[in-house]
């Protein structure tokens, strides 16, 4: 005991001899004062070690003795708390091994140590601490979520990471994405490799991929990687967290779908919308008194603005322009209505002022949506040129005069059409004389947005309407559209953009009409035919040899294209022509029998591409788009007709 003691002196463990079967055991003074206890002030028995140590430590503890004593273990290894004198928890490792028997191989003695480990303990209960409140933390997180270390074994991943693939995470740890059997070879080999790669070069993966979980269904999920570091700059891992966005998938698919099947619906309902307006020009082939072009352009698929235009009669000429207030199907219907009850009165109504008044009072009625429409409404004498007109609300059209000047009709006969009954409409009279254009516009025009947000502006109308003479009310239209469309630029259409043009050439008494009615068979040497009889009727009317070449040569094209493929029999068939002279203005008609084809419907050749990269064919009918001022093809029941105009200087 003397020389156990003189061994033990100055070292940090306590030792302990335990003697079995006497039921003694020696403690070191070390062991001893390790808890708070003088040397020889514990007792040395098995009762006094047990109240020493904590309860919930006992059984487990006596349960390792027991099986090192009953030789299943080569060693006894324990860590548990033993109370120290002053009643703190003491943790000690316990470590020994039995060191004699007796006669009969029964265990006599066993000798071992205790290592003071509370330190050691404590910071252990701490880190799992820390990593039980991360783990917690990681757990908070709605998406799988997994964290590898540079040799690509999993360190963790969360919850949602095994409610996902229906794993546990204490299976996985320490292993690789080679070992999640329940995934695909191919996907696993690619994983591995390239999250290899990316522990290597650093950096992150960011993309759309799908995935089969639990539920064996595919996934579609945003897969994100980044490397992360550890604080001096060495590479520590890669984490990964994936994000299930399969509902907003087959969301974003139900409304692409939804969108379908509106831009099918709105489009169905824009084709009907413009079918309700006139659309072929010239709108009038054989009337000569007067020409009409019109356009609209809609902000939306379906939109608020409507013209239209009519003959009341032989003599009177009926159009209108109208704006609703409102944009999309509300507006639409309100333009259908509008549109339909002011021709359906104007027929039987002479009076602009009259009409105006009576659709006001039938749209004021139950109008529940307060929704309105601006109007402005002409009714033309075309023998005499006399203008009869009421405004209500709508943007003042202009009067480009033959002579180049511009008049405006600024009145206002009446507020906006729709916003209160029993509102009486005036009137106003004005007259076009020969060569004269009315224009009508809707606020789209000159309320037309560019990308800094300013205004096209009536001024800029104005000053474009005096830049030149127009030839012809299309290219009056056109011009402004164009312009407006160049202005906005990049900017988004806000309104819809609506043209109306009349032009007015004067009483056919004082101006004189010559006409040359001819009628030939569809054969090659009949086009010389036509070519002499106009040769005489230019020189009977003094038309110049330039216009009289162009013109002949584009009856020469047209003509040849119709006896050539207009007939699919070789029957023989008329092919009718008809030249009218009215002032200056030279209208030619050719009608066919033939096979349905427009001549016009052809795009527009690139003459300024070489002539191996162009399409073949299309040149003649270029040709006569250039020389025409105007041109139009119409199929009428069983006939092809198309109408060219040339103002003749």
């Amino acid at each position: 005991e003397e020389r156990l003691n003189f061994a033990l002196e100055g070292s940090n463990d306590g030792l302990w001899d335990w003697q079995i079967q006497a039921g003694e055991i020696f403690y070191s003074p070390r062991w001893q004062t390790m808890i708070g206890y003088e040397p020889g002030e514990i007792e040395p028995t098995i009762e006094s070690w047990e109240k020493l140590v904590h309860p919930d430590d006992l059984s487990r503890v006596n349960e390792v003795m027991n099986a090192h004593l009953e030789g299943k273990t080569p060693q006894y290894e324990a860590e548990y708390r033993v109370q120290s004198k002053s009643g703190e928890w003491v943790w000690i490792l316990a470590r020994g091994k039995i060191a004699d028997y007796d006669e009969n191989g029964t265990p006599k003695r066993f000798v071992g140590t205790h290592v003071d480990v509370t330190e050691r303990k404590n910071l252990e209960e701490e880190i799992a601490n820390q990593l039980s409140f991360i783990e917690s933390l990681v757990d908070t997180i709605p998406n799988p979520l997994f964290v590898y270390g540079v040799d690509q074994k999993f360190i963790t991943f969360n919850k949602e990471y095994e409610e996902a693939f229906g794993i546990k995470r204490g299976d996985y740890i320490g292993k690789t994405v080679m070992d999640m059997d329940f995934l695909p070879l191919e996907t696993r080999e690619a994983t591995q490799r390239e999250d290899a790669s990316l522990i290597a070069s650093g950096g992150e993966i960011n993309r759309e991929v799908q995935s089969k979980f639990v539920d064996e269904k595919d996934h579609d999920v945003i897969y994100q990687v980044k490397t992360f570091d550890l604080p001096g700059g060495e590479r520590a891992g890669l984490m990964g967290l994936m994000t299930d966005i399969s509902e907003l998938k087959e969301l974003e698919r139900q409304l692409e779908q939804a969108n379908e099947r509106m831009s099918v619906e709105l489009n169905f309902a824009r084709e009907i919308q413009m079918s309700m307006l006139p659309l072929i020009f010239p709108a009038f082939p054989l009337r000569k008194e007067l020409t009409v072009f019109a356009t609209l352009h809609p902000a939306r698929e379906v939109g608020g603005d409507f013209y239209d235009f009519y003959f009341l009669d032989d003599d009177y000429l009926c159009f209108v322009i109208g704006d609703v207030a409102g944009k999309g199907a509300p507006g639409a219907l309100l333009m259908a209505v509008s549109k339909t009850l002011i021709k359906s009165r104007a027929m039987d109504d002479s009076s602009p002022s009259s009409i105006l008044t009576h659709v006001n009072n039938e749209l004021s009625e139950e109008n529940e949506s307060a929704m309105f429409v601006t109007v402005f409404l002409g009714i033309l004498n075309v023998k005499t040129g006399e203008l009869v007109y009421t405004n209500g609300g709508h943007n003042p059209p202009y009067i480009k005069r033959g002579d180049g000047t511009l008049q405006k009709l600024d009145a206002f006969h009446g507020p906006v059409i729709g916003a209160m009954p029993e509102l009486t409409y005036k009137q106003d009279r004005d007259t076009l004389r020969k060569d004269d254009v009315i224009l009508l516009y809707t606020d789209g025009v000159t309320e037309a947005l560019d990308e800094k947000d300013q205004l096209y502006s009536d001024p800029k109308l104005v000053e474009l309407l005096l830049a030149q003479q127009y030839k012809s009310p299309k290219e009056m239209v056109d011009t402004i559209a164009a312009d407006v469309q160049t202005f906005q630029g990049q900017a988004e259409q806000a309104d819809d953009i609506t043209i109306l043009a009349v032009q007015y050439y004067g009483e056919l008494e004082e101006t004189g009409m010559n006409k040359l009615d001819l009628s030939i068979k569809n054969r090659m040497e009949e086009l010389g035919v036509v070519e002499d009889e106009f040769f005489e009727f230019a020189s009977q009317n003094q038309i110049p040899d330039a216009d009289r070449q162009k013109v002949s040569i584009v009856l020469d094209e047209l003509l040849n294209n119709v006896v050539t493929y207009a007939y699919q029999d070789e029957g023989e068939h008329e092919i009718e022509v008809e030249i009218e002279l009215s002032g200056k203005r030279l209208v030619i008609t050719i009608a066919d029998d033939g096979m349905p084809f427009n001549p016009f419907g052809r795009d527009i050749p690139d003459t300024s591409a070489d002539i191996d990269e162009r399409e073949i064919g299309g040149l003649g009918i270029h040709l006569v788009r250039s020389v025409m001022d105007d041109y139009a093809y119409q199929r009428h029941i069983n006939k092809n007709v198309v109408t060219l105009v040339k103002l003749i200087d």
